[in-house]
């Protein structure tokens, strides 16, 4: 079973049916789809209410809460870590994954009932008085828990090109992949900001901090050991 299964099985308990739970965390959505596959009291009583959102939807949320409409919203901009901004909610800079999502009860079953099956899978509450949203990790790490296998979700490798800035922009998923890496904005060009980003992350890890992507740095991205 692949990551995208995963997704699929999860796209079958969103409460409105349009909840983005295709840019979840991976070990998110392994650990709630276990937690809907081995729960009838899951299946049944629980859905997935808010997935991942767009740094502009949590713009909208955020001004909406400013204007004493709607729930609490954190602010976007604020930074929580290197790559981490806003709310846990977002696509994070960092990986381009969400690392929470809010759930809501169907019919007559308590919070603490719909706990008892997300601890088992290490689904924890983060934020005090919200029983309703979930993570399985925060930008410390993962939860100790159930993990899938990298063969479930790990992404097949980007080809390698080198990349500086130049005109016309380098556009592509590699530029995607490095700028994750790197706690760039992920918006696959390669402009002036990446290469900041970039050369800081090089002069952080032993690397000439040239802003330029070339063999030893992608080793580097890759995690292998440079020469």
């Amino acid at each position: 079973m692949k990551h995208a299964d995963l997704v699929r099985i999860l796209e079958g308990f969103r409460d409105d049916g349009d909840e983005d739970v295709a840019h979840l965390h991976p070990v998110l959505v392994f650990r709630l789809a276990g937690a809907f596959w081995s729960s009838q009291l899951m299946r049944d009583h629980v859905r997935i209410e808010s997935g991942a959102r767009s740094m502009d939807a949590q713009r909208h949320l955020y001004a909406k809460w400013r204007n004493g409409q709607g729930n609490l919203a954190a602010d976007p901009d604020r930074r929580i870590a290197p790559g981490f901004v806003g709310s846990y909610h977002m696509i994070q800079p960092a990986d381009g994954w969400a690392w929470a999502c809010d759930l809501t009860r169907v019919g007559p079953v308590s919070w603490s009932q719909v706990h008892e099956v997300l601890d088992g899978w290490s689904l924890l509450r983060t934020v005090p008085g919200e029983d309703w949203h979930v993570q399985a990790g925060r930008h410390t790490g993962i939860f100790a828990g159930p993990m899938p296998p990298e063969s479930v979700w790990k992404a097949d490798s980007v080809p390698y090109r080198p990349l500086k800035v130049r005109r016309p922009r380098i556009r592509g998923p590699y530029v995607r992949f490095v700028q994750a890496r790197v706690g760039a904005v992920v918006d696959g060009i390669y402009g002036p900001g990446t290469a900041e980003a970039v050369a800081d992350w090089q002069a952080n890890h032993g690397l000439t901090a040239d802003g330029i992507v070339g063999p030893k740095t992608h080793q580097a991205l890759e995690g292998e050991q440079t020469t």
